[in-house]
């Protein structure tokens, strides 16, 4: 049976310990994205949220999500190592 779960809340270590008891079996402990994924996220969410809660700018959010995606994709996937991800 495969299980996944994707929380940003817990460290890496936190599962390494946890599941390593002798009633789990993990066979992958992987990085749901980093940092950058995340801020993309956030990035194409902006406009919508500003909206909702009434903030005259919300038009703003479009270019600054348009900049943003194109800076992504100019950026290519390149995932990090070294900075957080958002889930295992």
């Amino acid at each position: 049976m495969t299980t996944c779960h994707y929380s940003g809340r817990l460290a890496k270590y936190c599962y390494q310990y946890h599941l390593a008891q002798p009633i789990f079996c993990m066979e992958s402990l992987v990085a749901n994205g980093d940092w950058y994924a995340l801020l993309g996220q956030e990035i194409t969410r902006l406009d919508g949220l500003e909206r909702q809660r009434g903030n005259w700018i919300w038009p703003f959010g479009y270019d600054y999500a348009l900049l943003g995606l194109a800076y992504f994709q100019l950026r290519g996937n390149n995932q990090t190592k070294d900075l957080p991800c958002f889930g295992w």
